[in-house]
């Protein structure tokens, strides 16, 4: 006990607010560190398990919500998506009755300056703008390329110039008696230039915002479809948008000729669209993955694993999930926003301060962990990174309770090589990461469904206390000094794990 609790005091000394201690790691790992700091972690905390976001239940609005806010400072990283399609989701199944959510979440307009622009305007649906009633389900980022910001003259074709390959195409519709035709044709038109979405200038001077009584129509199931997103613009949206590109949309001049109007490429815009005809779907689960690439030649095809999950158990509808009130909201501040909190700050360490790995980061937020690790389970089943490519993974829940110096640590023997990295890290803090009675725990995190795959993994957990899975686990218990730590030991962790040349285990 004598020896613990002189470890306990260096381990104050040495990683309490003051810095961290310098041993021999690179300065821009020394400083990243530190910028890992309590005040954010809070922050995040605070935002997550407020009321607002109902508990982050799989599959409800308020676990839909917590999803967006971790991929908005994902994206702000500028980190790389990991997740479907280039996107920064894994869906999933849950066995529970679907629900359609509201279509304006998931039809949009957005510019900025750059890509994932945090700047960037936001633009109403049906309001400024509304998707054609032919378009095509999809989504188009990139530069912007105004082909005319006027009327075509009758019988005159359009031509596509090389320039618009790439870009979203900015144009009025051709002229013709059939708007439907005319659509679709000029949609395959520029398709087949290579343009990855039109946006459609209004024609009339003082044009309003799109019909909003036309989408009924647009979610027709047998609507025909164009071949590449369409979106209406509103007068008003269209002069936002070449004003931000240096340029006027002038009145309709019917006489004046084509070839002569403005046009070229937006300066300093970048677009972000999507048009989707039904909606999202509540009763799915969603990962959130980001990836720091690796600079070895070699190893950075390879990749390991930083993991928490971000979900809670809601309003408690499954009595077997609670230990409080059933129907009372559980806010999780503890299980997990902590960990979670914690995954975005070493996200953030890793992206803006530009470290250098000689591995793969992948950065893995998951859902329906609460649910039975439904979300971690289906990734190692339907993985977005080769799973023979994921050399080891480090999951973290539940990490701001309990006494500041007291952090558990779930290992199997088998790890050996992991095992010692993490400990060795912790010890060279004076941390003394505790592995008693955490054999418990070892199939009731995310780490469990990595081990079931023979992927070397561990778990650092805070511990256990009374407010687990009740509604009274509220940001005001957790200790932001603790979820600083444990943070900042996971980033070294990952970064020594990263440029490890040797083997994690068997």
């Amino acid at each position: 006990m004598l020896a613990l609790a002189l470890l306990a005091a260096l381990a104050a000394a040495l990683f309490g607010a003051a810095a961290p201690p310098k041993h021999d790691w690179p300065p821009e790992v020394q400083k990243a560190l530190r910028s890992i700091t309590a005040r954010e972690c809070l922050e995040h905390v605070t935002v997550l398990a407020s009321d607002a976001y109902e508990g982050r239940d799989t599959g409800e609005p308020g676990g839909r919500l917590a999803a967006k806010y971790v991929q908005r400072h994902l994206e702000e990283l500028e980190l790389e998506p990991g997740g479907d399609a280039g996107t920064w989701f894994q869906g999933f199944p849950l066995q529970k009755q679907p629900r359609t959510g509201p279509l304006e979440e998931v039809n949009l307009l957005a510019a900025g300056k750059k890509p994932r622009d945090p700047k960037a305007k936001s633009y109403r649906f049906l309001e400024d703008f509304v998707p054609a009633l032919e378009s095509k389900e999809g989504e188009a980022r990139g530069g912007c390329y105004l082909l005319a910001a006027q009327p075509w003259l009758p019988g005159v074709a359009p031509e596509i110039p090389a320039e618009a390959k790439g870009r979203i195409v900015i144009a009025p519709e051709p002229p013709g008696a059939d708007q439907n035709e005319r659509t679709r044709t000029f949609s395959a038109t520029l398709a087949k230039a290579g343009a990855t979405a039109w946006l459609v200038l209004p024609t009339e001077p003082e044009a309003e915002a799109p019909k909003k009584e036309s989408w009924p129509v647009f979610l027709a199931e047998d609507a025909p479809l164009c071949t590449l997103p369409v979106l209406r613009l509103s007068r008003e949206t269209a002069e936002s948008l070449l004003k931000k590109g240096g340029m006027t949309l002038p009145r309709a001049d019917k006489g004046k000729p084509a070839a002569k109007t403005p046009a070229g490429p937006l300066k300093d815009v970048h677009v972000e669209l999507a048009v989707a005809r039904k909606g999202f779907t509540y009763g799915r689960g969603r990962n959130i993955i980001s990836i720091h690439r690796g600079s070895d030649p070699k190893l950075k095809e390879e990749a390991i694993v930083i993991g928490a999950h971000y979900d809670h158990i809601g309003f408690a509808k499954n009595p077997q999930l609670t230990r409080g009130k059933p129907g009372e909201l559980h806010n999780g501040a503890d299980d997990n926003a902590s960990g979670t909190a914690g995954i975005l700050e070493v996200a953030e360490a890793f992206a803006s301060h530009k470290i250098a790995t000689k591995r793969t980061v992948i950065f893995m937020s998951f859902d329906g962990e609460e649910q039975g690790l439904l979300g971690s389970r289906y990734f190692v089943a339907h993985p977005t990174f080769p799973l023979e490519k994921i050399r080891c993974m480090l999951n973290i829940d539940m990490i701001s309770r309990n006494e500041p110096r007291a952090m558990y640590f779930g290992k199997l023997d088998r790890f050996k090589e992991l095992n010692d990295i993490v400990e060795g890290v912790a010890r060279r803090f004076g941390i003394f990461l505790n592995p008693e009675g955490m054999a418990q725990y070892m199939n009731r995190s995310d780490q469990e469904a990595f081990i079931a795959r023979n992927i070397p993994a561990c778990f650092i957990f805070g511990g256990m206390h009374s407010e687990y899975h009740t509604e009274r686990d509220d940001v005001e218990l957790v200790d932001p000094s603790k979820m600083e730590a444990i943070a900042r030991l996971m980033f070294l962790f990952a970064y020594e794990c990263a440029n490890h040349e040797g083997r994690f285990g068997d």
